[in-house]
């Protein structure tokens, strides 16, 4: 009996202390901290882009001045001072602004311009002309192109001898040297120089009373100017190389066939402030 009770304890003995180990791991296990999620370093803040370093401003471009300002100065300075020197730069401008028998020297609001590209070369001449009431405006009373980048007068019109602008932006001309001679031309411009695409001289030789038209084409201005320049007349100038003696019939229908003339669309020279202003 007492060997059963002892096995009795020893097993119960057993028995709680198997409960207690269980128990002891159940609270160990539970008692456990769980580790701490370790925060991770706190990554630094990305770089901002740095700034595009502030451009530079651009130089300025130098604003040129248009040549042709200088001119159109010049004649609005002289018309408001009385014209005391009409030549611009040693270029002879025409008399018709300041000395024209019926008419007052010209003032600002007399006097008109305008930009015309007669030879279709990407570069407008100057035209300058008298504001006429009633008067013909297709009438260029001086004329300006660009050479090197400077302006250059290369053609004025006079009391007899005057230059018209054209529907096609070319000219003709009409002047008379006398009782005896006349002129017709049809011109137009190469290399900055006035350039003749038909030529009519009319000359009584023997003052007789009969003329004859002599007729030239394709003519280079300067020659009759280094003619004229030798004291040699028209027809000695082109020879009748580049010129011949025409009928008056062929030499009417020759001047027929040029463009008809219109008016220039001028502004005045009132409103000049420079187109480079």
């Amino acid at each position: 009996m007492k060997i059963q009770k002892k096995r009795l304890w020893v097993l119960l003995l057993a028995a709680a202390l198997v409960l207690m180990l269980s128990l002891a791991a159940g609270c160990t296990s539970s008692s456990e901290v769980p580790d701490e999620d370790v925060p991770e370093a706190a990554s630094e803040p990305a770089a901002e882009p740095a700034e595009p370093a502030a451009e530079e401003p651009a130089a300025k471009e130098e604003v040129k001045a248009d040549p042709y300002d200088a001119v159109l100065a010049h004649y609005y300075e002289q018309a408001t001072t009385g014209w005391t020197s009409p030549e611009f730069e040693g270029q002879t401008v025409s008399y018709m602004f300041y000395e024209f028998p019926y008419l007052d020297p010209a003032g600002p609001k007399d006097i008109g311009y305008a930009f015309v590209d007669i030879d279709k070369d990407g570069q407008k001449e100057l035209l300058v002309s008298r504001l006429i009431p009633e008067g013909d405006l297709s009438v260029v009373y001086d004329l300006f192109t660009v050479v090197n980048g400077k302006a250059v007068h290369i053609a004025s019109s006079g009391e007899r001898y005057q230059f018209w602008l054209c529907e096609d932006d070319t000219l003709t001309y009409y002047g008379s040297g006398g009782a005896s001679d006349s002129y017709q031309a049809h011109y137009t411009l190469k290399n900055g120089y006035l350039w003749m695409l038909e030529f009519i001289h009319s000359t009584d030789q023997l003052f007789e009373g009969v003329y004859v038209p002599y007729y030239g084409k394709d003519l280079d201005t300067r020659e009759y100017e280094k003619a004229a320049a030798e004291g040699k007349e028209a027809e000695e100038a082109y020879t009748h190389e580049n010129m011949k003696a025409i009928s008056q019939t062929e030499a009417d229908q020759i001047v027929d066939s040029w463009p008809e003339n219109k008016d220039i669309q001028l502004t005045s020279l009132a409103d000049f402030k420079g187109t480079a202003q």
